[in-house]
């Protein structure tokens, strides 16, 4: 048995002085440690309270690169979110990470929330950093309570608070919400605008975005593209088609956005020639190399059910990320294809079409749990496996919800079982399967 697992089991026993010693053992006797051994270490020193002991456990953390790691990230953030202390530490691991899950803004939000309620020293920027958690966290009341700390510390007009708190209404409270923070805005800019113009939209308010938009003093290209995008996702193809004309014939600066959210529009008509007249247009205007265009192109197709074009498209490309439009594409055409997308998936791996990390792994089983590909999903069980993947916390959880929603109860407990490392996502992904089945 490993000393990860060791220290792991001496933690989650309540033995954390046990999990302490054998951790330092392991370092004296040349035994370097890894992402198992420090998770495992830091959540001891959460439960324990032996939050020194951490902060220095943190350093080595930094010291030998873990930090990239996304379930050592949890367990940083759980020990400062007990701790409630170090301040600037726990915000700069936040803002640092190059990945956040929803565990990772949970437990900053936490943090926050002891922030906001112990009367801490906070300034703007802690509160423009802990709204973007609430919102992810989808902390209604937590939110609030940041935006009436932030009128108490007299920062109800800065301009940046008020566009962050219209945002964050926008998606965790009510467009009356929103207005009332725009109202009481007394300068605004284009950003306070626009984020009203995307909250109308997101509460399908599609007349008064409109509106919005043609009240602006000034306008750039991203209120424009919040007006597209909009229609695409009130799914307002035609709206979206003679918008985005428009904004060709004035000369409104075209950025990736704007074009996958107009061929968004294109495959919510599913009209087979339309789909032709804008693939040409973006051809020739030298936009179809671009890879998050193509994959919007693929599944554009995958809508219109030209799949000949679809693979053509996809097999002539080399991302990885056209992969899950194919896979939905399958499910659509004819009542569901699933012996295509398995021969798809397996093509793709032989021509080496696919480079497979962990975020390919994730994505792809996601797919299948939602298409309810269980087969395909057993295939790529065992690709996970031989490619080295199967003991990572992502694609862990992935494969519990995949056979959870696909209903093959006995494989997702397997599964959980066999996680070196589990989360919150985990247990609930389980727990989840069990309500469904």
């Amino acid at each position: 048995m490993s000393y990860s697992s060791l220290i792991s089991g001496f933690s989650k026993s309540n033995r954390e002085i046990e999990a302490g010693k054998l951790f330092f053992r392991m370092r004296s006797s040349g035994v370097e440690p890894n992402e198992f051994s420090f998770v495992a270490m830091l959540t001891a020193c959460t439960s324990a309270s032996i939050f020194e002991l951490g902060w220095q456990i943190h350093a080595l953390v930094i010291k030998m690169g873990f930090t990239e790691y996304v379930f050592v990230a949890n367990a940083l953030m759980a020990l400062y979110g007990k701790s409630c202390r170090c301040l600037d530490s726990a915000i700069q691991l936040f803002e640092e990470m190059p990945e956040r899950d929803i565990v990772v803004e949970y437990s900053y939000f936490q943090f926050g929330r002891w922030l906001i309620f112990d009367e801490f020293r906070v300034d703007e920027l802690t509160l423009l950093t802990l709204l973007p958690a609430c919102t992810s966290c989808n902390a209604v009341k937590q939110g609030k309570e940041i935006h009436g700390r932030a009128m108490r510390l007299g920062l109800a007009g800065s301009l940046s608070l008020c566009n962050a708190m219209i945002g964050f209404y926008t998606k965790c409270g009510t467009i009356e919400n929103a207005l009332t923070v725009f109202d009481t805005t007394q300068i605004r800019d284009v950003i306070t605008w626009t984020q009203l113009i995307t909250a109308y939209m997101e509460f399908g308010l599609v007349d008064s975005a409109v509106k919005t938009f043609e009240k602006m003093p000034e306008r750039n290209f991203i209120s424009y593209n919040a007006i597209l995008a909009g229609f695409s996702h009130n799914s307002q193809g035609l709206n979206a088609l003679n918008f985005f004309t428009m904004m060709v014939r004035n000369g409104v600066e075209l950025s990736e956005f704007s074009l996958t959210s107009v061929i968004t529009a294109y495959g919510l008509l599913v009209d087979l020639e339309t789909s032709r007249q804008i693939h040409g247009f973006l051809t020739k205007f030298g936009y179809g190399s671009n890879a998050h265009i193509e994959a919007s192109l693929l599944d554009m197709y995958t809508r219109c059910g030209r799949m000949r074009d679809a693979e053509k498209l996809y097999f002539n490309q080399n991302i990885s990320i056209a992969l899950n439009s194919m896979m939905s594409g399958y499910a659509r055409a004819r009542n569901g294809q699933p012996d295509e997308a398995v021969s798809h998936f397996r093509r793709s791996l032989s021509e080496g079409k696919l480079v497979m990390d962990e975020t390919a792994w994730t994505t792809t089983l996601g797919v299948c749990g939602a298409l309810g590909f269980r087969e395909l999903g057993k295939q790529i069980h065992s690709f996970v496996v031989k490619a080295g993947f199967g003991a990572d916390l992502g694609v862990g959880n992935s494969l519990v919800s995949m056979y959870s929603k696909c209903g093959e109860m006995d494989e997702a407990i397997k599964s959980f079982d066999a996680m070196p490392v589990r989360d919150v996502v985990s247990w609930n992904s389980l727990i989840a399967g069990h309500v469904l089945h």
